[in-house]
């Protein structure tokens, strides 16, 4: 199957409010070999509740 699946792994909130959660990435191309299989985070900032910003980062 192509495309991308994006599972969470774990969730941490951090002192800032903002929350760092870890996802497993798998990509694979339209034949469906995969492409790229790894751990990133998604950084979520939050204003008045809402999402502010997201970041992506590495698993270093």
């Amino acid at each position: 199957m192509p495309g991308k699946v994006v599972e969470p792994m774990s969730i941490e909130p951090h002192h800032d409010g903002s929350l760092d959660v870890t996802v497993q990435q798998v990509v694979r191309d339209l034949s469906g070999k995969l492409m790229a299989d790894s751990v990133v985070h998604h950084i979520y900032r939050f204003d008045a509740g809402c999402v502010a910003r997201m970041d992506l980062a590495g698993d270093e």
